[in-house]
């Protein structure tokens, strides 16, 4: 999906969607109560046990680790792992066939003088929260200092049941644990002093523990109180006229001494009956004016298998109501390596990336994105804030011949991936999970949309997320180490928990062809200007089209059309299917059905179940639009240039996702008339986004359970479905895959782009790259779906291109079909020639032969090597062109 622009550049203004819209079409939602749970059981499907047979000493824990693992404290432990425990709270895992041990912060034991606090912190720490209060202000806390230091302050607890390791971290005083009494009345305050004194003469209490309590009361006697005094009392403390004294807490007093006042409270007997007897007497407001951030943290460890799984459980967590918990970092250093070792961070930006150990950048430092892409139920108002594609849930670390590979089993739908690489201050380079909360959004005060030149203050929903977020940690060796080794092991845990099913596959490489269909263009009409539909390409031109490129050898091809339903590509919502006339005759669409199916090829159409660019078509726009958390709509639009900043251009409102199971239902009901049998869904495997604000507001995690469930309906429905990116949770349900993605983000920080996804993915279903002639460098697009093994994919038209001018489309002028079919024909056939033959295998390697040249390897042993250098490169398998490729056997 293309994110800074709408996908064909089409005008459709706010005013034309939100008002008065209405229909006759079943406009049912999705009942909260209805949303299945999100996390799954732990299950042993997900052991995969892929060990080395007879390791020796090869991966064995050095002296000086085996020194360390003996000062902590073993904790958990069966056939293959064992779990200890350190001084700081961290944890080690050794695995018992290797003799491997693996550190959640190893750096916290080789400090040396002279590390910054920051640095320090960062080597001690098992998690790190985000916080805000008032006025904007950002808080960022790690569990050292915050929840143990050195100065006898530790807020950790720690216990074992069954076969977890409960660990709970506190950061800051929980202000509801104590005891307290702003006011009392005369009786009642003297009334202590006898219980004090009988609990003194016990030696419970001293007697200058409880003169220093009652130091903390001002007796206040109202008839000598001047008029100022008095007005403010008979305000805060409204029956002082009538009990004439009463004894009042001193103002601002500290942390420590509100832990001493609790303290002897308690001991006392002042409970919350006592306290509210006093509130009665007095009328006054017990409140806290010291509020301060108080959050608790619960982590579970447990052996699974081969695997540490490591589990935090949202709705456990304790909060302060005054401030915003935003995100939990988890074991930020677990399985770290260092800057001067051989290694790398792997992570699942796009096709997936490496960040080599040496990677030095004195301005950036970390790699943080969410996982599956932005939530664009938060309102994204510059471009740079558009976050990657992330398919999967994975991150890895490669320490020499050893590996780290986590997956975010659950909680992925409101996580995602920090890495921590090189600077000056930090010895070692990282990845790991982190989970929102609360999610947040900004309100912007003075109506405009630059959050450098506007006011603002932050808004987040009502309540926070509630999922289990739980983190497999799984230990490759030898040539599993490497990014391909965690490939091939990811596939297999694939396949073992159903996410991943063996499909019927062509034994040709895939070419997907999309047909813009209908479009919106001026035509005079008395005179007068008026917007009316017009075909970019029509049934009989398409038609003619493929008879040409099927003579010249191409076949078994995916035609689909793309804005031929529902409005063309200005479309209304999917509460239907109907076809847009102006593509022609419905006997010329059986016609290019007929045809293909004789190819060998499919036919059918693209659709948007998330949104509609117009209104109409049973739009009830209080009911079915998707809210901001500010209570806007939800809407994407193009950013301007130069500075990126969304406008109002090409607005298309999202759905809320109560509505996704309706709409599915109602759309397939009309599409099969269509008897096309292939449906692509464009933004349901490329899109998740929360509804913060509706009158049932919904997750990400929520929208995540009910996207699963509609495409579960969906694939019941005897139409093969094509899914668009084809994130995580939207594999089992899809029939073959369509701009996937084949390279990264080229973010600061980035080494190399990897073909992780088409690694994971090729042997078990068919998938192709991105639209080819829409990228801004075709040729080295090319090879990059080259090296990730999948199909063609282009976009076309069929019309002149001249028809274009004066509309919305100026960016279309490039796909005229006419001059890009030979173009098709020869890469299509020279590919296909050999990966057309390798459908059924699946990819076991991917190499660096050099810098910009890769060796890509299936299971048959077939290989293809891509050069990204523009100068020809000589390989110990021949010569590579430069901006080219080659198969070897």
């Amino acid at each position: 999906m293309r994110k800074c622009c709408s996908t064909l550049g089409i005008v459709a203004g706010c005013a034309m969607l939100i008002g008065a819209l209405t229909g006759c079409a079943d406009r049912s939602l999705v009942k909260q109560t209805d949303i299945r749970p999100i996390s799954a059981p732990i299950a042993d499907a997900a052991i995969v046990l892929d060990a080395p047979a007879a390791s020796g000493d090869a991966y064995r824990a050095s002296a000086e680790d085996l020194q360390i693992l003996q000062s902590m404290e073993l904790k958990l432990e069966n056939e293959h792992l064992q779990l200890y425990m350190g001084k700081f709270y961290d944890v080690a895992v050794k695995d018992k066939a290797t003799g491997a041990v693996f550190f959640s912060n190893e750096a916290a034991y080789y400090e040396q003088e002279g590390w910054s606090e920051q640095r320090i912190a960062a080597s001690r720490s098992q998690v790190t929260i985000e916080y805000y209060g008032s006025s904007n202000s950002h808080f960022l806390q790690s569990s050292y200092p915050y929840c143990l230091d050195d100065d006898g302050n530790y807020q950790v607890t720690v216990k074992t049941e069954k076969n977890q390791l409960l660990v709970t971290y506190q950061f800051g005083e929980d202000v509801d644990s104590k005891m307290f009494c702003r006011a009392m009345t005369k009786e009642a305050f003297e009334s202590l002093e006898p219980i004090a004194q009988s609990f003194i003469e016990k030696g419970d209490l001293t007697s200058f523990e409880w003169r220093k309590f009652k130091g903390f009361y001002n007796h206040i006697e109202y008839d000598k109180l001047n008029k100022t005094d008095k007005e403010k009392y008979e305000e805060s403390h409204k029956q002082i006229v009538k009990l004439k004294e009463i004894y009042v807490m001193q103002r601002g007093i500290s942390e420590t001494q509100r832990t001493q006042i609790s303290k002897i409270s308690r001991l006392l007997g002042i409970d919350a009956d006592f306290i509210q007897e006093q509130v009665d007497a007095i009328d006054f407001v017990n409140n806290d004016e010291n509020v301060t951030a108080f959050f608790q943290i619960p982590l579970s460890y447990e052996l699974h298998g081969s695997d540490l799984i490591v589990r935090m459980n949202a709705a456990e967590i304790r909060d302060t109501k005054d401030f915003k918990l935003t995100k939990i970092y988890l074991l930020g250093n677990f399985g770290a390596t260092k800057q001067n070792a051989d290694g790398y961070v792997f992570l699942p930006d796009g096709s997936g990336v490496i960040v080599n150990n040496d990677v030095h950048n004195e301005f950036f430092s970390t790699y943080e994105f969410p996982f599956y892409g932005s939530d664009y139920g938060v309102d994204i108002l510059e471009a740079v804030d558009i976050q990657p594609d992330s398919v999967f849930p994975v991150f890895g670390i490669r320490a020499g011949k050893r590996s780290v590979f986590g997956i975010v089993e659950s909680g992925d739908a409101i996580g995602g991936v920090s890495a921590q690489i090189g600077n000056t201050d930090m010895t070692h380079n990282t990845a790991s999970p982190w989970f929102t909360y609360y999610a947040q959004d900004r309100l912007y005060l003075n109506g405009l949309t630059s959050k450098d030149n506007s006011s603002y203050s932050f808004v987040y929903p009502e309540t926070p997320n509630t999922d289990e977020c739980r983190i497999r940690y799984h230990f490759l060796y030898g040539d599993n180490a490497s990014y391909s080794g965690m490939a091939r092991y990811y596939q297999k845990y694939l396949v073992q928990t159903g996410m991943l099913e063996k499909k019927t596959q062509q034994e040709s490489l895939p070419l997907d062809l999309n047909f813009i269909g209908s479009i919106q263009k001026k035509k005079m009409i008395l005179g007068v200007p008026v917007e009316a539909a017009a075909a970019a390409s029509d049934f009989a031109s398409i038609e003619a089209f493929m008879s040409k490129l099927t003579a010249a050898g191409v076949s078994d091809y995916h035609l689909t059309l793309e804005g031929a339903l529902n409005g063309g590509m200005e479309y209304t919502v999917a509460n239907g299917a109907k076809l847009q006339s102006v593509l022609g005759k419905r006997e010329a669409y059986a016609s290019l059905l007929e045809n293909a199916k004789a190819d060998g090829g499919t036919a059918g159409f693209a659709v948007d179940l998330f949104g509609a660019m117009k209104k109409g078509n049973g739009l009830v726009v209080k009911e079915h639009l998707a809210k901001y958390i500010t209570k806007q709509y939800v809407f994407t639009a193009d950013y301007s240039l130069p500075d990126y900043v969304k406008t109002t251009e090409n607005q298309r409102y999202l759905m809320t996702p109560l509505f996704y199971t309706t709409l599915a239902d109602n759309f397939v009901e009309e599409y099969r008339e269509l008897e096309c049998g292939e449906l692509r869904l464009s933004t349901v495997g490329s899109m998740l986004y929360g509804d913060y604000a509706g009158a049932d507001p919904v997750t990400r995690s929520e929208s995540k359970a009910i996207v699963t469930d509609m495409l579960q309906k969906l694939s019941e429905s005897n139409c093969s479905l094509v899914i668009g990116t084809g994130n995580l949770y939207t594999l089992k349900y899809a029939d073959r895959l369509t701009e996937v993605p084949v390279n990264a983000s080229d973010k600061a920080l980035e080494s190399y782009a990897v073909p992780f996804v088409g690694m994971v993915l090729h042997g078990y279903i068919d998938y192709s790259g991105p639209q080819l002639n829409q990228q801004g460098n075709y040729q080295k697009v090319l090879l990059e779906n080259i090296r990730s093994g999948a199909g063609l994919n282009f976009l076309l038209m069929t019309a002149d291109p001249l028809m274009l001018e004066d509309t919305k489309y100026s960016n279309l002028f490039t796909v005229y079909a006419g001059n890009w079919s030979e173009e098709i024909v020869s890469t299509y056939t020279a590919l296909n020639e050999t990966l057309g033959s390798l459908q059924d295998c699946t990819i076991v390697n991917d190499e660096q032969l050099a810098p910009n040249v890769y060796r890509t390897t299936y299971s048959d042993g077939t290989s293809v090597i891509v050069n990204f250098n523009f100068q020809e490169v000589e390989t110990a398998y021949g010569t590579i062109d430069g901006m080219g490729y080659r198969f070897v056997d």
